[in-house]
């Protein structure tokens, strides 16, 4: 996962080991309703308390010493948009089953570099296993 975040900009590759951790868990925690346990309820949760407390204490010990790029916070507004839009349906989706159809097909899908470097959807969904993972 640490790839990913460096990839994306969350962390650069000087961080201090203790910043580059404490995004990490905080990432992990954002993947809380990825669970492989059926429908997470966004009526019951309190994911965004514990994801907004815990970003503001990072931002206000100084833990964040970047920010990804512009396309990436899109994405991320997108995503806090539909979980409030879930939270006050009080819906319960079992999002990890509907993002599998697409992580299969991106499995057949070979990207590859100039470089000759490869990479297929099977690295997604490992990104998505070590970020719901408790030990990821």
């Amino acid at each position: 996962m640490r790839q990913a975040a460096l990839r994306l900009g969350y962390v650069g590759i000087d961080d201090p080991q203790d910043k580059v951790e404490a995004l990490l868990d905080l990432i992990r925690l954002s993947g809380e309703v990825l669970q492989p346990h059926g429908p997470y309820d966004f009526g019951g949760s309190d994911l965004f308390e514990r994801v907004y407390t815990r970003g503001r204490d990072m931002f206000l010990d100084e833990r964040f010493t970047r920010f990804p790029d512009p396309s990436t916070m899109l994405l991320h507004r997108k995503f806090v948009g539909i979980f409030m839009l879930c939270r006050r349906l009080r819906a319960r989706v079992d999002v990890l089953g509907l993002l599998e159809p697409y992580l299969a097909e991106s499995r057949e899908v070979r990207v590859s570099s100039a470089e000759g470097i490869s990479a297929t959807g099977a690295s997604a969904r490992s990104i998505l296993a070590q970020a719901t993972s408790p030990l990821g």
